[in-house]
């Protein structure tokens, strides 16, 4: 969705701007242990990935890196919609738009699991064939189609007329509309799309005469030390040691051949998860060549010292500095913070996570100098000095 800009990128902070792609991964720590994650910050397209910034669990000794790759962020969203955001119940009905898709196959999955009846759509004769040799439980009768909207006439046949309980959705348009047309008195409408939200698509109230629920599944604004977030990795830690959750099947694709990926999945022609092979085998030490452009790093415990920092060109360099990780700032101006502009950058800055300092003292001289590196080095190791300081001694000619 965001290579085809159909949702747009500047919906996420300058910080998570700089690489908005690349989810989810799998891979090997600094020990070897081998691990599946969620990237917070997106950036998991790439050869290493700082794990702080992610949410790990442990690859199944049975389970190849390939296979650990399909699972975290389709499960995560699935548990997240079953379990979070509304609470599913064995006995109950749903409706799982795109069942062969990623989200698709780990939804089916999981409401076998817990004892729903299960209906979805495919775009295709071959996709529901796929289904039903996967999905051994699935029911033909209950397949439709994710084209067009008569899904719903599928729906309402089969469940003589009442309509099922929850609708895991991500189709938009007519097909959003028709979806909730498909919940029974009291349903819930789980929304996993991002594209009807964003563009502000408009929904008949008379819907909600039937009492039915409209959820959002949406988890990127939560602290992954928040309840919710905890709850779900451990619902998923579970179901992985039981053997509940499985790995979806898998096209490959080599990563500097990223455009064709891009372009096959927008195909809608692939079943389960597009992957893109960083290493050749994850036993390699180093990963294939890749085309790729150099980028500055900061590291986020040493202090950048910027003399006349609160002038324009050193707001600029520190706004560059913290955009590469630095978070650890002393900006010097004899004059200190003068303009409302100053003001606002630093405390945006502050959202970012960065320490910013400003000291006044007079680095015109050695003891100026010396009270200013000493502030410095309280923030932490000073490990760069850019000096922009000027003094002007200019006049009318």
């Amino acid at each position: 969705m965001l290579a085809l800009a159909r949702i747009p990128d500047n919906i996420r902070d300058r910080i998570a701007q700089q690489c908005v792609l690349g989810f989810e991964f799998s891979g090997l720590k600094a020990d070897n242990t081998r691990v599946m994650g969620i990237a917070l910050n997106a950036g998991g397209l790439s050869t290493h990935y700082d794990s702080k910034y992610s949410i790990l669990w442990n690859v199944p000794e049975n389970w190849s890196l390939e296979e650990a790759a399909t699972v975290p962020l389709v499960y995560f969203t699935v548990y997240f919609a079953f379990f979070v955001t509304t609470k599913i119940k064995s006995g109950k009905s749903i409706l799982i738009h795109s069942g062969t898709g990623g989200v698709g196959q780990a939804a089916i999955q999981v409401a076998f699991a817990y004892g729903l009846e299960v209906f979805t759509t495919v775009g295709s004769d071959d996709k529901k064939e796929f289904l039903l040799t996967k999905f051994p439980k699935l029911k033909p009768e209950n397949i439709g189609n994710s084209r067009n909207t008569t899904f719903e006439r599928m729906i309402l046949e089969n469940t003589k007329g009442n309509g099922v309980d929850y609708v895991l959705n991500s189709l938009t348009d007519d097909k959003l509309k028709a979806s909730i047309r498909c919940l029974a008195k009291d349903g819930t409408l789980l929304e996993i799309g991002k594209y009807d939200m964003l563009n502000g698509t408009k929904l008949d109230m008379r819907y909600l005469t039937k009492r039915i629920k409209v959820k959002a599944v949406h988890f990127d604004d939560l602290p992954v030390d928040s309840e919710e977030m905890e709850y779900t990795y451990q619902l998923i830690d579970k179901d992985l040691k039981s053997g509940i959750i499985k790995p979806l099947n898998t096209t490959v694709f080599d990563a500097n051949d990223v455009e064709e990926a891009f372009r096959y999945m927008a195909s809608g022609k692939h079943i389960g998860k597009v992957l893109l092979k960083v290493r050749q085998n994850e036993d390699d030490e180093s990963s294939l060549p890749l085309m790729a452009l150099n980028r500055v790093f900061v590291d986020a415990n040493e202090t950048v010292f910027i003399a006349g920092g609160l002038g324009g060109f050193g707001m600029e360099l520190a706004d560059w500095l913290i955009l590469r990780g630095c978070r650890k700032v002393m900006l010097s101006s004899k004059r200190g913070i003068t303009s409302k502009n100053q003001f606002l950058k630093i405390e945006l800055w502050k959202t970012y996570g960065a320490t910013v300092k400003v000291t006044t003292a007079d680095i015109t001289t050695e003891q100026g100098c010396e009270q200013a590196l000493n502030e410095a080095s309280q923030i932490g190791p000073v490990t760069a000095i850019f000096n922009l300081a000027v003094a002007l001694r200019d006049g009318n000619f």
